[in-house]
């Protein structure tokens, strides 16, 4: 979302955009960075309708890491773990000579790309996600709960 802002905004704008959705993402709750986004959306409608509209629909998914605890939210609002692991296939790839060979060349490649995350970056369990766990579980109960 960030990066779109930069294509369909001014500079200026962008930069207010960027610098008030980063306090939206400090909200206390879910309610709050709700109310905080539609106030953004607000403030930008007359400039880029197009782009608000589309804003305004996808808010769920913008917002959707308001529901998690304080100490992971930052992880969970980001794609860069993703992102990551895009990067390592990609260089995969790329040392293949530009595409993989067959399907069992890029699944065996990928499966040594996870095992070598799992052995090296992932082997330890993120700390504020350690601290989170127990907030996760209650979360993970009370899902099931109501249901």
């Amino acid at each position: 979302m960030l990066r779109n802002v930069k294509t369909h905004l001014s500079k200026d704008d962008a930069a207010e955009f960027t610098k008030r959705f980063r306090s939206i993402k400090n909200a206390w709750n879910s309610e709050v960075g709700s109310t905080q986004f539609e106030e953004l959306c607000q403030r930008f409608e007359k400039s880029a309708p197009t782009f608000v509209k589309e804003l305004r629909e996808k808010r769920p998914h913008y917002l959707f890491f308001l529901n998690y605890p304080d100490g992971v939210r930052r992880t969970l609002s980001t794609t860069n773990a993703v992102e990551a692991v895009n990067k390592q296939l990609e260089i995969l790839r790329r040392n293949s000579g530009g595409y993989f060979h067959s399907e069992e060349t890029a699944k065996l490649k990928l499966g040594i790309a996870v095992t070598s995350l799992e052995s090296g970056r992932w082997r330890c369990v993120a700390a504020s996600v350690t601290a989170a766990l127990a907030q996760f579980n209650a979360m993970f109960e009370a899902r099931f709960e109501t249901e």
